[in-house]
Protein backbone atom coordinates (compact mmCIF):
# COMPACT_ATOMS: atom_id res chain seq x y z
CA UNK A 1 0.00 0.00 0.00
CA UNK A 2 1.05 3.59 -0.59
CA UNK A 3 2.57 5.14 2.54
CA UNK A 4 0.55 8.13 3.65
CA UNK A 5 3.22 10.82 3.89
CA UNK A 6 2.49 14.06 2.10
CA UNK A 7 4.15 17.38 1.22
CA UNK A 8 2.52 20.59 2.40
CA UNK A 9 0.81 22.22 -0.62
CA UNK A 10 -1.69 19.39 -1.07
CA UNK A 11 -5.16 20.10 0.29
CA UNK A 12 -6.61 16.60 0.23
CA UNK A 13 -5.52 13.01 -0.40
CA UNK A 14 -8.08 10.25 -0.77
CA UNK A 15 -7.89 6.60 -1.66
CA UNK A 16 -10.83 4.93 -3.37
CA UNK A 17 -10.91 1.52 -5.08
CA UNK A 18 -7.08 1.41 -4.95
CA UNK A 19 -6.95 4.54 -7.11
CA UNK A 20 -4.75 7.39 -6.01
CA UNK A 21 -6.56 10.75 -6.08
CA UNK A 22 -5.34 14.17 -5.00
CA UNK A 23 -6.45 17.77 -5.07
CA UNK A 24 -4.01 20.55 -5.97
CA UNK A 25 -3.53 24.08 -4.79
CA UNK A 26 -2.21 26.66 -7.24
CA UNK A 27 1.24 26.36 -5.65
CA UNK A 28 1.56 22.64 -6.31
CA UNK A 29 0.60 23.13 -9.95
CA UNK A 30 3.56 25.47 -10.44
CA UNK A 31 6.14 23.06 -9.04
CA UNK A 32 6.01 19.26 -9.45
CA UNK A 33 5.77 17.22 -6.28
CA UNK A 34 8.46 14.91 -4.94
CA UNK A 35 8.14 11.35 -3.76
CA UNK A 36 10.56 9.07 -1.92
CA UNK A 37 11.23 5.80 -3.74
CA UNK A 38 13.04 2.89 -2.09
CA UNK A 39 14.32 0.93 -5.08
CA UNK A 40 15.23 -2.23 -3.15
CA UNK A 41 12.96 -2.52 -0.09
CA UNK A 42 14.51 -5.83 0.90
CA UNK A 43 18.06 -4.45 1.13
CA UNK A 44 19.40 -4.10 4.66
CA UNK A 45 18.18 -0.88 6.29
CA UNK A 46 16.94 0.74 3.07
CA UNK A 47 13.23 0.64 3.86
CA UNK A 48 13.78 2.13 7.32
CA UNK A 49 16.01 4.86 5.90
CA UNK A 50 13.47 5.75 3.21
CA UNK A 51 10.63 5.82 5.75
CA UNK A 52 12.62 8.08 8.10
CA UNK A 53 13.43 10.39 5.18
CA UNK A 54 9.79 10.52 4.09
CA UNK A 55 8.71 11.30 7.65
CA UNK A 56 11.31 14.05 8.00
CA UNK A 57 10.48 15.71 4.68
CA UNK A 58 6.73 15.00 4.90
CA UNK A 59 6.71 13.19 1.57
CA UNK A 60 4.94 10.10 0.27
CA UNK A 61 7.10 6.99 0.19
CA UNK A 62 6.82 4.33 -2.51
CA UNK A 63 8.25 0.96 -3.36
CA UNK A 64 8.50 -0.13 -7.03
CA UNK A 65 5.23 -2.05 -6.59
CA UNK A 66 3.47 1.05 -5.24
CA UNK A 67 4.30 3.11 -8.32
CA UNK A 68 1.70 1.25 -10.37
CA UNK A 69 -1.01 2.95 -8.30
CA UNK A 70 0.00 6.35 -9.69
CA UNK A 71 1.07 5.35 -13.19
CA UNK A 72 -1.41 7.79 -14.72
CA UNK A 73 -0.90 10.49 -12.11
CA UNK A 74 0.97 13.57 -13.39
CA UNK A 75 1.61 15.32 -10.09
CA UNK A 76 5.07 13.92 -9.42
CA UNK A 77 8.02 15.54 -11.12
CA UNK A 78 10.81 13.99 -9.04
CA UNK A 79 11.68 10.92 -7.04
CA UNK A 80 14.19 11.01 -4.20
CA UNK A 81 15.56 7.49 -4.51
CA UNK A 82 17.14 5.29 -1.86
CA UNK A 83 19.12 2.59 -3.68
CA UNK A 84 20.23 -0.86 -2.56
CA UNK A 85 23.29 0.61 -0.78
CA UNK A 86 21.18 3.18 1.05
CA UNK A 87 22.55 6.05 -1.08
CA UNK A 88 20.34 8.97 -2.09
CA UNK A 89 19.84 10.36 -5.55
CA UNK A 90 17.31 12.64 -7.20
CA UNK A 91 15.74 11.54 -10.46
CA UNK A 92 13.21 13.23 -12.68
CA UNK A 93 9.96 11.29 -12.96
CA UNK A 94 9.31 12.24 -16.56
CA UNK A 95 7.46 9.08 -17.57
CA UNK A 96 4.30 8.76 -15.46
CA UNK A 97 3.78 5.14 -16.41
CA UNK A 98 5.67 1.88 -16.61
CA UNK A 99 7.08 0.80 -19.93
CA UNK A 100 7.95 -2.82 -20.51
CA UNK A 101 7.33 -3.60 -16.86
CA UNK A 102 10.10 -1.25 -15.73
CA UNK A 103 9.92 2.09 -13.97
CA UNK A 104 11.43 4.77 -16.19
CA UNK A 105 13.20 7.62 -14.40
CA UNK A 106 15.62 10.25 -15.64
CA UNK A 107 19.39 10.28 -14.96
CA UNK A 108 20.36 10.21 -11.30
CA UNK A 109 21.81 13.29 -9.65
CA UNK A 110 23.57 12.78 -6.36
CA UNK A 111 26.26 14.39 -4.20
CA UNK A 112 29.51 12.44 -4.34
CA UNK A 113 32.51 14.11 -2.74
CA UNK A 114 34.67 11.08 -3.60
CA UNK A 115 34.14 11.31 -7.38
CA UNK A 116 37.14 11.58 -9.67
CA UNK A 117 35.61 14.60 -11.41
CA UNK A 118 35.45 16.52 -8.14
CA UNK A 119 39.02 15.47 -7.35
CA UNK A 120 40.10 16.85 -10.72
CA UNK A 121 38.22 20.06 -9.94
CA UNK A 122 40.20 20.48 -6.73
CA UNK A 123 43.47 19.69 -8.52
CA UNK A 124 42.73 22.30 -11.19
CA UNK A 125 42.61 25.07 -8.58
CA UNK A 126 45.53 26.94 -7.10
CA UNK A 127 45.72 29.97 -4.87
CA UNK A 128 45.90 32.01 -8.08
CA UNK A 129 42.64 30.65 -9.46
CA UNK A 130 39.72 33.14 -9.66
CA UNK A 131 37.76 31.45 -6.85
CA UNK A 132 40.68 31.39 -4.41
CA UNK A 133 41.77 34.94 -5.30
CA UNK A 134 38.25 36.20 -4.64
CA UNK A 135 38.06 34.36 -1.30
CA UNK A 136 41.49 35.53 -0.13
CA UNK A 137 41.28 37.61 3.06
CA UNK A 138 44.35 39.68 3.96
CA UNK A 139 45.69 38.88 7.40
CA UNK A 140 43.71 35.63 7.76
CA UNK A 141 45.45 32.39 6.80
CA UNK A 142 43.33 29.85 4.96
CA UNK A 143 43.41 27.47 7.94
CA UNK A 144 41.72 30.12 10.11
CA UNK A 145 39.30 31.40 7.49
CA UNK A 146 35.57 31.05 8.21
CA UNK A 147 33.39 30.96 5.11
CA UNK A 148 29.63 30.79 4.87
CA UNK A 149 28.38 29.24 1.65
CA UNK A 150 24.94 30.84 1.69
CA UNK A 151 23.59 28.90 -1.30
CA UNK A 152 25.15 25.46 -0.92
CA UNK A 153 23.44 23.62 -3.79
CA UNK A 154 25.65 20.61 -4.56
CA UNK A 155 28.58 22.20 -2.66
CA UNK A 156 31.27 21.71 -5.30
CA UNK A 157 32.89 25.10 -4.71
CA UNK A 158 32.53 24.66 -0.95
CA UNK A 159 34.42 21.37 -1.22
CA UNK A 160 37.24 23.07 -3.13
CA UNK A 161 37.52 25.78 -0.46
CA UNK A 162 37.47 23.22 2.35
CA UNK A 163 40.18 21.23 0.55
CA UNK A 164 42.43 24.28 0.82
CA UNK A 165 41.89 24.36 4.58
CA UNK A 166 39.06 26.85 5.05
CA UNK A 167 36.28 26.15 7.52
CA UNK A 168 33.09 26.21 5.46
CA UNK A 169 29.55 26.33 6.80
CA UNK A 170 26.96 25.45 4.18
CA UNK A 171 23.36 26.59 4.45
CA UNK A 172 20.74 24.98 2.23
CA UNK A 173 17.09 25.86 2.64
CA UNK A 174 15.64 23.36 0.17
CA UNK A 175 14.98 20.21 2.16
CA UNK A 176 15.68 17.78 -0.70
CA UNK A 177 19.02 19.37 -1.62
CA UNK A 178 19.90 19.36 2.08
CA UNK A 179 19.11 15.64 2.26
CA UNK A 180 21.36 14.95 -0.75
CA UNK A 181 24.18 16.99 0.79
CA UNK A 182 23.84 15.26 4.14
CA UNK A 183 23.96 11.87 2.45
CA UNK A 184 27.05 12.87 0.45
CA UNK A 185 28.87 14.13 3.53
CA UNK A 186 28.07 10.99 5.53
CA UNK A 187 29.42 8.76 2.77
CA UNK A 188 32.53 10.94 2.33
CA UNK A 189 33.36 10.58 6.03
CA UNK A 190 33.81 6.85 5.38
CA UNK A 191 36.38 7.52 2.64
CA UNK A 192 40.01 6.49 3.06
CA UNK A 193 41.22 9.32 0.82
CA UNK A 194 43.06 11.96 2.93
CA UNK A 195 42.07 14.90 0.69
CA UNK A 196 38.40 13.98 0.89
CA UNK A 197 38.53 13.48 4.67
CA UNK A 198 40.34 16.79 5.16
CA UNK A 199 37.72 18.65 3.16
CA UNK A 200 34.58 17.11 4.66
CA UNK A 201 35.90 17.55 8.19
CA UNK A 202 36.16 21.26 7.39
CA UNK A 203 32.51 21.39 6.26
CA UNK A 204 29.47 21.95 8.45
CA UNK A 205 25.97 21.63 6.96
CA UNK A 206 23.03 23.69 8.25
CA UNK A 207 19.46 23.23 7.07
CA UNK A 208 17.78 26.60 6.63
CA UNK A 209 18.01 30.06 5.14
CA UNK A 210 21.40 31.78 5.35
CA UNK A 211 19.75 35.01 6.47
CA UNK A 212 18.17 33.28 9.47
CA UNK A 213 21.44 31.53 10.28
CA UNK A 214 23.40 34.79 10.22
CA UNK A 215 20.97 36.29 12.72
CA UNK A 216 21.94 33.61 15.26
CA UNK A 217 25.69 34.36 15.16
CA UNK A 218 27.60 36.39 17.71
CA UNK A 219 30.21 38.90 16.49
CA UNK A 220 33.10 36.50 17.20
CA UNK A 221 31.55 33.64 15.21
CA UNK A 222 30.55 35.58 12.09
CA UNK A 223 32.16 34.39 8.84
CA UNK A 224 35.06 36.31 7.35
CA UNK A 225 33.67 35.67 3.87
CA UNK A 226 30.14 34.92 2.66
CA UNK A 227 30.02 33.08 -0.64
CA UNK A 228 26.87 33.33 -2.77
CA UNK A 229 26.16 31.37 -5.92
CA UNK A 230 22.47 32.05 -6.61
CA UNK A 231 20.45 30.29 -9.28
CA UNK A 232 20.48 32.36 -12.46
CA UNK A 233 18.19 31.57 -15.41
CA UNK A 234 19.87 29.85 -18.33
CA UNK A 235 20.99 32.06 -21.20
CA UNK A 236 18.28 31.77 -23.86
CA UNK A 237 20.60 31.90 -26.86
CA UNK A 238 23.13 29.48 -25.39
CA UNK A 239 22.96 26.20 -27.29
CA UNK A 240 25.11 24.38 -24.73
CA UNK A 241 22.97 22.84 -22.00
CA UNK A 242 24.03 23.16 -18.37
CA UNK A 243 25.21 20.01 -16.62
CA UNK A 244 22.43 17.63 -15.65
CA UNK A 245 22.70 18.44 -11.93
CA UNK A 246 22.21 22.14 -12.68
CA UNK A 247 19.30 21.45 -15.02
CA UNK A 248 17.58 19.35 -12.37
CA UNK A 249 18.32 21.86 -9.60
CA UNK A 250 16.69 24.64 -11.63
CA UNK A 251 13.58 22.54 -12.15
CA UNK A 252 13.50 21.59 -8.49
CA UNK A 253 14.02 24.96 -6.78
CA UNK A 254 13.31 27.49 -9.51
CA UNK A 255 15.11 30.84 -9.52
CA UNK A 256 16.40 32.78 -6.52
CA UNK A 257 13.85 35.58 -6.34
CA UNK A 258 15.23 36.99 -3.11
CA UNK A 259 18.84 37.49 -4.22
CA UNK A 260 18.72 41.21 -3.44
CA UNK A 261 17.69 40.49 0.14
CA UNK A 262 20.44 37.89 0.50
CA UNK A 263 23.03 40.32 -0.85
CA UNK A 264 21.98 43.02 1.60
CA UNK A 265 22.15 40.59 4.52
CA UNK A 266 25.50 39.17 3.38
CA UNK A 267 27.37 42.50 3.15
CA UNK A 268 26.19 43.30 6.66
CA UNK A 269 26.96 39.84 8.05
CA UNK A 270 30.48 39.22 6.69
CA UNK A 271 33.54 40.39 8.60
CA UNK A 272 35.62 40.96 5.47
CA UNK A 273 33.73 40.63 2.19
CA UNK A 274 31.15 38.85 0.07
CA UNK A 275 31.99 36.82 -3.02
CA UNK A 276 29.10 36.78 -5.48
CA UNK A 277 29.39 34.24 -8.29
CA UNK A 278 27.54 35.04 -11.49
CA UNK A 279 27.58 33.68 -15.04
CA UNK A 280 29.54 35.75 -17.54
CA UNK A 281 26.37 36.92 -19.31
CA UNK A 282 24.74 38.28 -16.12
CA UNK A 283 25.07 41.81 -14.81
CA UNK A 284 26.61 42.34 -11.34
CA UNK A 285 24.33 42.86 -8.37
CA UNK A 286 26.21 46.07 -7.51
CA UNK A 287 29.53 47.51 -8.62
CA UNK A 288 32.15 45.20 -7.10
CA UNK A 289 35.40 46.38 -5.56
CA UNK A 290 37.16 43.61 -7.53
CA UNK A 291 36.14 40.87 -9.93
CA UNK A 292 37.90 37.70 -11.05
CA UNK A 293 36.88 35.94 -14.24
CA UNK A 294 36.97 32.23 -14.97
CA UNK A 295 35.94 30.73 -18.29
CA UNK A 296 32.20 30.95 -17.63
CA UNK A 297 31.81 33.02 -14.45
CA UNK A 298 32.73 36.16 -12.58
CA UNK A 299 33.58 36.11 -8.90
CA UNK A 300 32.63 39.61 -7.71
CA UNK A 301 34.08 40.88 -4.44
CA UNK A 302 31.94 43.24 -2.35
CA UNK A 303 33.41 44.66 0.83
CA UNK A 304 31.42 44.17 4.01
CA UNK A 305 29.65 47.13 5.59
CA UNK A 306 31.25 47.68 8.97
Amino acid sequence: AVRRRWLAPCTRVTYANSTYVRTFTSQSKERPEIGVLVTHPGADGCLAKAQALADDLQLLMFTPDDVSTIQNEKAFGFMLCVDERGHLSLREYAEHRRQGGELHLGPRVHVDFTSSSLGERVASHSRKSPLLRAIHTPGVPMSNLRILDATAGTAKDAFVLASFGAHVTLTERHSVLHALLQDGLQRALQSSHPTVLKAVNNMNLVRGDARDYLATLSPDTRPHVIYCDPMYPAKKKDKALPKKDMQLARKLVGGDRDSASLFSCAVQGALSHVVWKRPSFAEPMHTPSASYKSRDHFFDVHLAKQ
